[in-house]
């Protein structure tokens, strides 16, 4: 699915379905043989992230979402601010760079079975930057938190 795909307009989106502002939820109207009008739009991706079939592609629907409710496609990355794929409420989209959208990831440190230890990463421009070994994994997360914050991002 190409995150560049303009093929379809604000006014055709708004045409195939409704959107609830609270919820995030999309659903169809107006539809067509497969779907009933009210049916929830989208099934989870692989990522966790929805998707939907529509016109004989394969859309994401967090960037139909955002070209419903601002009237354009995004210009690049659309991120989820809480890092929740499915929840598509326009106050959790945001548009992002690739960097920020990949820091803005769950901590996880991991496990180094030959150190006995926890190391953790953040990438930066694209590439991991190794910020340590560490005792437990809450010391891991907590080199990942404060490398966030010094990146400035929330």
């Amino acid at each position: 699915m190409s995150k560049q795909r303009k093929d379809l307009t604000s006014e055709q989106v708004r045409d195939f379905f409704s959107y609830d502002h609270e919820t995030g939820v999309l659903k169809w109207k107006n539809c067509r043989a497969a779907y009933r009008n009210g049916d929830v739009v989208g099934y989870a991706g692989r990522d966790g992230h929805l998707v939907v079939h529509l016109l004989g592609k394969h859309y994401y629907v967090h960037r139909i979402v955002w070209l419903y409710h601002y009237g354009t496609w995004p210009v690049d990355l659309i991120d989820h601010i809480n890092r929740d794929p499915s929840d598509n409420r326009i106050a959790n989209l945001r548009e992002a760079s690739h960097q920020l959208n990949s820091i803005n990831k769950r901590a996880r440190g991991y496990y180094k079975t030959k150190l006995g230890k926890y190391c953790a990463q953040i990438m930066r421009n694209r590439r991991s930057v190794f910020l340590g070994h560490y005792a437990d994994e809450a010391s891991a997360r907590a080199a990942y938190l404060r490398a966030r914050e010094e990146m400035g991002v929330v």
